[in-house]
């Protein structure tokens, strides 16, 4: 017989974030993500999440997972009972492009409005497939109409191999601009990036380019992080 998978998270794993937690009385909420927690069984889930509550009562959990756009059968109802019985309980979606709010995703991201979980949207710009105003309209509009709050339209990460999917961000910000006007204030969503080189997550802007350099690896754009630092972001 072949190795045990290996577990969701191990004891060794999560004994020093619910440590962590038992000390930092400050820490209000906890995201579950990294991975996509929904691809672990109820049984996991209960368990994890019962943890977590041991550690700290009342934290806010925020599930963050594509289950309901690649599997959204893994949302059946007593998936959503789960979530339901764990709030608060927010659920993050990430949907990039309004084909993947077909049924039965929809029907499963509306089970779970209906049954009290609220669910915010994350979608990144990429190149190619939502980089088009009038596209990105339609998909935040419909995410409104399920019942859905769009939380962030993000920057792409500089990942390796995904060079082809980034929006030029001067490109992204036009983008941005466009979409405005199409859209209602419940429907637009937050334009970031996360720096790379860990300088955090900033909102992105007309005028959040604060000069320009050339590097070896190519030019880049300075953006200024929310510590006041200039960080570098591929120009191309």
């Amino acid at each position: 017989a072949g190795a045990a998978p290996p577990p969701f998270i191990s004891d060794s794993e999560l004994d020093p974030v619910l440590s962590y937690l038992r000390a930092h009385g400050e820490v209000r909420e906890i995201l579950l993500s990294g991975g996509d927690p929904l691809t672990a069984d109820d049984q996991t889930l209960e368990r994890l999440f019962s943890a977590l509550r041991d550690a700290r009562p009342g934290i806010l959990l925020r599930v963050c997972t594509r289950a309901p756009t690649v599997h959204p059968l893994r949302l059946d109802d007593r998936c959503v009972a789960l979530l339901r019985r764990w709030r608060p309980l927010r659920m993050v979606v990430h949907v990039n492009h309004p084909a993947e709010l077909e049924s039965p995703a929809a029907d499963r991201l509306a089970a779970c409005v209906d049954a009290g979980i609220p669910v915010h949207t994350q979608t990144v710009l990429l190149a190619g497939v939502n980089d088009h105003a009038p596209t990105l309209a339609e998909l935040f509009t419909r995410c409104v109409d399920l019942g859905m709050s769009p939380c962030y339209l993000f920057q792409i990460d500089l990942t390796p191999g995904t060079a082809h999917f980034r929006v030029p961000l001067r490109r992204g910000l036009e983008i941005y601009d466009e979409l405005k006007p199409l859209v209602s204030g419940l429907a637009l969503p937050k334009y970031a990036v996360d720096l790379p080189g860990g300088g955090g997550k900033i909102l992105l802007h007309q005028g959040i380019i604060a000069g320009e350099e050339a590097r070896p690896e190519g030019p880049v754009y300075l953006l200024r992080g929310n510590d006041g630092r200039l960080w570098p972001y591929p120009a191309e």
